[in-house]
Formats: C-alpha cells, sequence, structure tokens
C-alpha cells in the first residue's frame, strides 16, 4: 500500500480514483426515479435519463471521497479522476499526449483487442429482461423454488401414433425446440434416434431430428429431453455439436416474439400456462408434478435471467486462468490463507469466456 511505503520514507503519489458501475448505478437511479416520480427511463428518455446518471454519480463520488477523507487516507486530493471524466492524463501523469481518461479506458480496450484478448461474438448470455441488458456471471445469482416437471409428446412425422414423452422444467420455451435428444446408450429411446417429429405448436414448420447425445441424463424425466439452442446454456452446446437451428423465441423484454406464432406478445409466465393448455387441448400433455429446481435471477433486479444468443463482446479467458493457475502452483504467486488455493482453483479452472457488454437505453456499452 501507498500508505505504508510513505511509512518507510518513500516519495509516494497516491492518486484518488473512482471506477463507474454502469448496471448497479442505472439500477438505483431507476428505483429512485419510480418512487419519486412514478417514471421510468424508457418515459424520461436517454438524454434526461443520462442526466441524472451523473448527478447520482457526482453526489456519491463526493461521498465516497470525504469517507476516505475521513479515514485519514493521504492521498493526492488534487488529481482525483473518475474514469469516464474528460479530465486529461496530464493531470496526473507526466505523460505530454492529451488523452482524456476516458480515452484511457478505450485505448485499454483497443489493446485487449489487439492481442486477441477481447472478441466481439454472437453466443448465449445472461439477459436480465428488466434491465434489457447482458449481464456477467458474477451478477447472476441461483435461487431453489419449488417448479414443476412437465411431460408431454412429440409424435413421429411417419406414423402420428408413435411417440415419445421428453421432460422439461420451461415448457414455453418448446416453441424454440428445434431437436430431442437422448443419451446414446439408453435402450428405452435407441429406436427412435434418426427419427423425426412434428413440431406441434409450430405447424406447417420443418420437422424436427431425435438425436444421441452424451450431454444427456438418463434418469432426469423420462430420459428424452427438448432441445432449445438459443435458451439453455446445454441445449446451446448440443446445438454446436449437432449443427441445429437457433430459434429465438423471446424479445429483449421478455415476451414471446413473432417466432411464437399464436402466443406472440404474452409474457414469460402467460406463456408457460398458454403453452399447457394447448398441449392439453391436442392430447399430448402427458404429466406435471412438483420438483425443485434452481432459477438463475439477476442480483441487481431479482429478475429471472434468460439465456439468450446475442451479438455482444467477450473477453477470451482461457490463456489468462491458465497463466493464473500456473504462477500459483509454480509458487510465484502466493495466497494467504493457503486454503484459498483451492478456491482459486476451482474459480479458474470452471472459467469461461466472460461477457462484457451491458446495454443503454437499447445501445451497447462496456460497463
Amino acid at each position: 500500500m501507498a500508505g505504508g511505503r510513505r511509512m518507510r520514507g518513500d516519495a509516494v503519489l497516491w492518486v484518488p480514483g473512482t471506477d463507474h458501475a454502469g448496471i448497479a448505478t442505472q439500477v438505483i437511479v431507476e428505483k429512485s426515479l419510480w418512487a419519486e416520480q412514478r417514471t421510468t427511463r424508457h418515459q424520461l428518455g436517454r438524454e434526461e435519463f443520462l442526466k441524472r446518471m451523473w448527478k447520482w454519480k457526482s453526489d456519491r463520488s463526493e461521498q465516497i471521497l470525504h469517507q476516505m477523507k475521513a479515514l485519514g487516507v493521504t492521498l493526492d486530493w488534487d488529481r482525483a479522476v473518475f474514469t469516464m471524466d474528460p479530465t486529461m492524463w496530464t493531470a496526473v501523469t507526466a505523460r505530454s499526449d492529451r488523452q482524456t481518461m476516458s480515452a484511457a479506458v478505450t485505448a485499454a480496450f483497443v489493446r485487449l483487442y489487439d492481442a486477441g484478448l477481447v472478441y466481439r461474438s454472437e453466443a448465449l448470455v445472461n439477459w436480465c429482461c428488466h434491465l434489457q441488458s447482458a449481464v456477467s456471471d458474477i451478477e447472476v445469482e441461483h435461487k431453489t423454488v419449488d417448479g414443476a416437471m412437465v411431460d408431454f409428446a412429440y409424435r413421429w412425422e411417419r406414423d402420428p401414433s408413435e411417440e415419445i414423452v421428453v421432460s422439461t422444467t420451461r415448457p414455453e420455451t418448446m416453441l424454440g425446440d428445434t431437436a430431442v435428444a437422448v443419451h446414446p446408450g439408453d435402450q428405452r429411446w435407441a429406436s427412435w434416434v434418426g427419427r423425426r417429429l412434428t413440431h406441434p405448436l409450430r405447424p406447417g414448420e420443418p420437422t424436427i431430428p431425435v438425436l444421441a447425445d452424451e450431454s444427456v441424463r438418463p434418469d432426469f424425466g423420462t430420459g428424452a429431453v427438448k432441445i432449445t439452442p438459443a435458451h439453455d446454456p446445454n441445449d446451446f452446446e448440443v446445438g454446436k455439436r449437432h449443427q441445429l437451428e437457433s430459434l429465438t423465441i423471446l424479445s429483449e423484454d421478455g415476451r414471446i416474439n413473432e417466432n411464437g406464432g399464436e402466443f406472440q406478445g404474452l409474457t414469460r409466465s402467460e406463456a408457460r400456462l398458454a403453452v399447457l393448455d394447448a398441449l392439453r387441448q391436442r392430447g399430448l400433455l402427458r404429466d406435471q408434478r412438483p420438483h425443485q429446481l434452481s432459477v438463475p435471477v439477476c442480483s441487481r433486479t431479482g429478475d429471472v435471467i434468460e439465456p439468450m444468443v446475442k451479438h455482444q463482446w467477450f473477453v477470451r479467458c482461457g490463456e489468462m486462468a491458465a497463466a493464473a493457475l500456473a504462477a500459483v502452483e509454480s509458487g510465484e504467486l502466493v495466497l494467504e490463507p493457503p486454503s484459498l488455493r483451492n478456491i482459486w482453483k476451482q474459480w479458474l479452472q470452471e472459467s469461461r469466456d466472460w461477457c462484457v457488454s451491458h446495454q443503454r437505453g437499447g445501445a451497447s456499452d462496456l460497463a
């Protein structure tokens, strides 16, 4: 710490700075706006909402700096900076180029991009329908809730009297099904692999295949599962392995889109009931039973997270995670207490590319 170095007699420059917390700030300002005026950010408009965001930031930054001063922290307060300020680099360092602090953030991003560590791609992300934004893995919590396991039938295109019964906890997403999968070793459904099925709620559309995939758990429900690549992380990977179509059936606000046919415009909860009723009317609903499930929710809003396929920015984490693991294993990096090594190892071994996109009023930025 700079304070410790100064106490040893070293000359130290300690610059105070604050970072931007885009999603957290947005949620707080939105709640305040609703409590005070019963107005949403959409009703207020982008420019006016941004003004309120900046005012909130200004007020809170002063509080943060005041708290640091009260703690007796000896910083060079005249050089205080914020990551999105137009403050020049020369106010902080001896650099001669007149870059702003916000430009420095952009420069860091460009360097990561040039190094191949940042890229833009279409992939499955955690989508918060309330924020209408992607959120990172660390902003997602999982809650155990009482739900239901639903069994319904898909019929063979050649002989509608023959059916394969699938199990799901999210029947509304069957509107986006592009396959049914079974485990390759599950003899109950072995004769079905390679057959094609008619989709009961997408009449007139191409049939969908029954395929075998190692990821299917034979002990889950009937052992046959629906595959919805655009709305489930595991299904997304199955879709890539088997080159399946990803059919998005939800809009950014969580309502069924035009791909949902007669269900277009319904909310997620409304669609669930409507789909179950439609399956019942067609004689395809086989069973409903209580089932506990883990539901991903946005830590900022409490809204249920929707896995959705989006074009977003990602940080490539594989090589960096491997280097961080190797540094601890070699002793180059020492963790205290040593018990943290297991957490470090688990976190980095399970790391995947990190989504760094956030959306503001329908436009993407990097918050």
